[in-house]
């Protein structure tokens, strides 16, 4: 049976993997695989903790570039891997970026020799022996590991070319191929790995192929996977990537192991790092097989509500949802924008309703020593003020407690810059107040009938006006009648899925507004038949709405 993984890429940020690797281990998928790129984790660090914090699934690194590594190092690394985690850890190397081994001075002239020579070396080690080698670029004398593995520990290349290929046959005990990979180009390659298998006289040992494919759902799918692809110069390539539902990434698995896969590692598009979907793309695929130990099936309803009421609430940070559920981001980046802004002329800024100082925080950051002089936060929400406080005051920003209702305590122009993401409402008589003349306001608001699907799963239909509250053309004619001149306004509606109920009840103790007054003994009921509902058809979904606001006084 064709084996199925995942791949975390490393746009992730590190501290977001044990969220993701939790869910990995949950859903049955058989391999979690990760990169080192140049210069984002490391990969034996990062393999290292997701093996540590799971039980079951197996975590491969494809791949570790050899001109990075001491061939004895990564032995050393390898080898108490597979002695801590028996069975689970499957480890690629490779030549590399080569523009990236020039940045750092390791870019050699023969990447080709380098490889041959670290496999060969590298996989001597693992079996025990004591290696003397005095190659072009390997050199070891009377080296030996302390603690070799107990079981058999395979090594893996990545190879795209002919002679690549043909080296992965011969000096390895595996091949990982590229997304760039077709089914064509896997029964090439496939010719190739055997044709230096005979030549390197390895017999009929096995030699696993493992293939990413670039693969992605939702409404924009095809649009996504085809921009990846083009990207990448092969746009063109029949055969590559696949986008749909579960049902149409089953069938690309299943035609990439009819030409010699072994295993299937699904690549989600850039900026998607989040295997939340393996859900419906394993019942797609077929039935997982689970194994190992301490891991009974999936969680109960009360075990997934439990965690949910359980998890803290404070601060703006939504890194708990990794793997747990999913929100796409508007096309403008706020973020970034925001940096941006604070990196430009203004001298004197304040930001509503800061949350816990996030957004801010990470602004600031980006935006280095060119920041406005005088940043000032507001936040009305106790729990916050103390958590935005905390992350805030060490980069000069006060924040001030101030009710969201209340006036703003400054004086009459005091700032060249108000932003604000996500107010609980825009108040705009003050905001032109303390804005000084041709000073601007930039914001990102939450829309009209935003995560409707949701609230009124739980409330039952809401009246009209109710959803129209939020309207952005209402928010723009608040703001000209304040004295203000509206200079961008765009809206985009964003796609949010839940992959299970306790994602859910975070999400609502964390966003108060949705559903007042909400606990979960006094909505058990729906949230168990939501509960058997995602079991059944895949995530919840919903969909939140943005607008991005910005304006200059008069």
């Amino acid at each position: 049976m064709t084996g199925l993984g995942a791949v975390l890429r490393p746009q992730l940020a590190p501290e977001r993997l044990r969220a993701v690797a939790r869910v990995a281990d949950e859903t049955g998928l058989e391999e979690l695989w990760l990169w080192e790129d140049c210069f984002r984790e490391g990969g034996i660090s990062s393999a290292a903790a997701v093996l540590a914090w799971t039980e079951r699934v197996r975590v491969g690194v494809g791949l570790l570039p050899v001109p990075l590594r001491n061939v004895a190092l990564t032995a050393m690394e390898a080898a108490t891997l597979h002695r801590m985690f028996p069975g689970r850890a499957v480890l690629g190397v490779g030549h590399g970026v080569q523009d990236w081994m020039g940045q750092v001075g390791a870019r050699v002239e023969s990447p080709l020799t380098l490889l041959r020579e670290h496999l060969l070396a590298l996989r001597a080690l693992l079996r025990g022996e004591r290696v003397t080698v005095e190659g072009r670029y390997v050199r070891l004398d009377d080296v030996g590991l302390d603690w070799p593995p107990e079981q058999g520990a395979e090594v893996f290349a990545g190879a795209t070319g002919p002679r690549s290929l043909r080296l992965a046959g011969e000096a390895a005990d595996g091949t990982v191929l590229t997304a760039n990979t077709p089914p064509d180009g896997v029964r090439r390659a496939r010719r190739l790995v055997d044709e230096g298998r005979e030549a390197g006289g390895r017999g009929d040992d096995g030699h696993r192929v493992v293939v990413y494919l670039l693969a992605a759902t939702g409404s924009d799918a095809r649009e996504r996977v085809r921009a990846e692809l083009v990207a990448e110069g092969v746009g063109d390539v029949p055969g590559l990537g696949v986008a749909g539902d579960a049902e149409a990434v089953a069938d690309a698995v299943r035609r990439l192991a009819e030409a010699g896969a072994d295993t299937v590692v699904l690549q989600p598009n850039r900026g998607r790092a989040r295997p939340g979907g393996v859900r419906a793309v394993r019942r797609g695929a077929g039935p997982a097989p689970r194994g190992g130990t301490g891991v009974t099936g999936p969680r109960s309803f009360d075990e997934l509500v439990a965690e949910g009421a359980s998890v803290p609430t404070e601060g703006w940070d939504f890194s708990w949802f990794e793997g747990r559920a999913t929100e796409a981001r508007p096309s403008w980046g706020y973020a970034r924008s925001l940096a941006e802004r604070l990196a430009g002329s203004a001298t004197a800024v304040l930001d509503v309703q800061t949350g816990g100082g996030e957004v801010l925080d990470f602004a600031l950051r980006a935006a280095g020593p060119d920041r406005a002089p005088l940043v000032v936060a507001t936040e009305g929400w106790a729990p916050n003020v103390a958590e935005a406080t905390r992350l805030l005051r060490p980069r000069g920003v006060p924040v001030v407690a101030s009710a969201d209702d209340a006036p703003l305590p400054f004086a009459d122009g005091a700032f060249d810059l108000v932003v604000s993401r996500h107010p609980v409402e825009p108040h705009w008589d003050e905001i032109a107040r303390v804005l000084a003349p041709g000073g601007a306001y930039f914001a990102q608001h939450v829309g009209p009938a935003s995560v409707f699907e949701l609230i009124e799963y739980f409330l039952g239909p809401l009246p009209e006006a109710t959803r129209r509250h939020r309207d952005p053309e209402r928010e723009r004619a608040d703001a000209e009648a304040a004295g203000l001149e509206v200079v961008e306004l765009r809206s985009e509606r964003l796609r949010m899925e839940f992959f299970d109920v306790g994602a859910v009840v975070h999400f609502l103790r964390k966003v108060v507004w949705m559903v007042p007054g909400f606990t979960v003994e006094a909505y058990r009921d729906r949230l168990r038949d939501l509960h058997e509902r995602i079991r059944a058809d895949g995530p919840f979904v919903a969909h939140s709405s943005r607008h991005l606001f910005e304006a200059r006084k008069r």
